[in-house]
């Protein structure tokens, strides 16, 4: 029986002595009970415990299918990161592990990451199969191997096409009855929540989503020659809109896929950052180009991502990850998923009732920046879902505000929320593409702390945001008797909009302010839904034990 000494890391190359406990490895799909003769089927995981005690036991799974999730740890919420410039390895003071909880990245499907495929001739397996059989006997076996996460809750997140994996793992869960897996929520960032409608470019949603999204964002100049591409754009998809689906497939003359080339010839003879001829469009992020002179530069992190793919190909690297040397490592790779059957598409979104109605929260976050997954296709998408006896949001969105004490955090929105039934949306601004932990890693954590919150509460619904003025951020009570202050601000969550009208240890009258009685000088971006406690300075330091979270 395997435990969890046989997986210690306790040194990695350009770190000179691992500076937190972590483990690694290949861990097989059943310790016990397969065949002596047979070679087990085995998943790499590296796990990462908070170095303060926490209750979250969280997993990060990317997307593809078959890119590695040691891509998420390397290139945005891992304790590691490396220079722009170079191969040095850099600490990361926004990795999950110290803001979240304890992390394990886990590369699955087999044959996806250093989950090598020994057997390359072998039957493909389907998606259920890749996710009910393989991630769910990992995760079984997981806690045999650390006995101590067996308690703890369960909170499974991932990215892009793990939005199609990860609701199918928790509706198995929830199935799996006879094993308490303590499963508190799902976060899905800029997730494929429908194969058809986000993957496929001859989908009649593929090509209408992206033609909004480029309008809505902003992306064209203004230009003349902006202007002509954008009805370039316009014009092909039109022509490809007006037959039907049958003869877009047949017909690889009608060029549909011309139309997005249409848009890449336009950014590279009007953008010139990386240099003339040499600035490509990156659709995982419309703000920040590609080199077009390398082949590997798929989105803006490539140089990072170049060096992940040294390092971790390096032997000294293996050797730390207690991995065999002959195991290869790449980003992404083909994974033999059988391909899913025309009568019934892929898509997630119809788990979500039953994920809802087991008490499993849901988040979808968004960045706002990315095409390949982009808002407009998501927001569409969850608006004709149905959970919890209803259709899509029947709220607008509303400004998310920070509620942490890190000074690096912008006081401006995060972005915008929809929290009903059990189900939450944040679209994410601040520069956020595809790869939102690496783009706004701060919005990150606030963004996850929601869920976590959720699962802590045991509420399906994340708080949202309030302002309660007369508040210092970070301040102690002692600090907030003798500072002035009237003019600060500070956001706090609650479930829903407070009515204050006492403070306990105050005589004086508290008064409630409703937004709509504020003099609309005094108000702010976000105080259409941010009502104000007007108390004096006696009241603040009670007012402070309260909402400190």
């Amino acid at each position: 029986m395997m435990n969890s000494s046989d997986f210690l890391v306790s040194t990695l190359p350009n770190l000179h002595g691992a500076p937190f406990q972590q483990y690694a490895g290949m861990l097989p799909l059943a310790l016990d009970n397969a065949p002596s003769n047979v070679t087990q089927p085995e998943l790499f995981f590296w796990y990462i415990p908070s170095p303060t005690p926490s209750q979250n036991l969280i997993v990060w799974l990317n997307g593809g299918p078959g890119c590695s999730s040691l891509n998420g740890l390397f290139l945005e919420n891992g304790p590691y990161m490396f220079s722009s410039s170079d191969d040095t390895l850099q600490l990361n003071q926004h990795s999950w592990h110290l803001h979240l909880g304890n992390v394990v990245y886990i590369d699955q499907p087999i044959g996806t990451g250093f989950s090598f495929d020994a057997t390359p001739e072998a039957q493909m397996f389907s998606l259920q199969e890749a996710t009910n059989t393989q991630l769910l006997n990992f995760l079984k076996n997981f806690r045999a191997v650390f006995p101590e996460t067996a308690h703890l809750d369960l909170y499974l997140t991932g990215e892009s096409f793990a939005g199609i994996y990860i609701p199918m793992i928790a509706d198995a869960m929830i199935l799996d009855a006879a094993y308490d897996w303590k499963l508190k929520g799902i976060g899905l960032g800029n997730p494929v929540l429908d194969v058809s409608r986000q993957m496929n470019p001859v989908d009649d949603g593929y090509m209408v989503d992206q033609v909004d999204f480029l309008a809505e964002s902003g992306f064209w100049d203004g230009s003349s020659a902006a202007t002509e591409a954008r009805s370039k754009f316009t014009n092909i998809t039109e022509g490809c809109l007006a037959v039907g689906m049958d003869e877009r497939m047949q017909n690889p003359g009608l060029q549909c896929d011309q139309a997005m080339r249409s848009v890449s010839d336009w950014y590279q003879t009007s953008h010139t950052e990386l240099g003339a001829n040499n600035t490509c469009f990156n659709m995982y992020h419309i703000d920040k180009s590609i080199p077009c002179n390398n082949k590997d530069a798929s989105h803006h992190l490539w140089r990072q991502e170049a060096a992940t793919v040294r390092y971790l190909n390096a032997k000294e690297t293996k050797r730390a990850l207690n991995i065999p040397n002959e195991y290869p490592w790449a980003s992404c790779s083909q994974v033999r998923l059988a391909p899913p059957s025309p009568e019934a598409p892929i898509a997630s979104t119809n788990l979500i009732d039953r994920l809802v109605a087991s008490n499993i929260s849901v988040l979808v976050y968004e960045g706002d920046r990315d095409l390949v997954v982009n808002y407009v296709s998501i927001e569409r998408i969850l608006g004709n879902t149905t959970w919890a006896n209803g259709t899509g949001f029947s709220s607008p969105l509303k400004p998310l505000h920070s509620t942490s004490h890190d000074v690096n955090v912008p006081a401006s929105a995060l972005g915008l929320i929809q929290s009903e039934r059990g189900v939450t949306y944040v679209r994410v601004s601040g520069g956020a593409g595809h790869l939102v932990p690496a783009d706004v890693p701060e919005s990150s954590i606030e963004i996850m702390r929601c869920l976590i919150r959720a699962g802590v509460s045991g509420s399906t619904t994340p708080t949202l945001p309030v302002q309660v003025s007369k508040t210092l951020a970070g301040a102690t009570a002692t600090e907030l008797r003798q500072e002035d202050t009237s003019t600060m601000t500070r956001t706090y969550e609650f479930t829903e909009i407070p009515v204050v009208t006492s403070v306990p240890g105050e005589k004086a009258a508290v008064s409630y302010i409703p937004p709509e009685r504020v003099p609309s000088a005094n108000l702010m971006a976000s105080d259409s839904v941010a009502p104000f406690v007007d108390v004096g300075v006696a009241a603040i330091a009670a007012l402070f034990s309260f909402f400190v979270l």
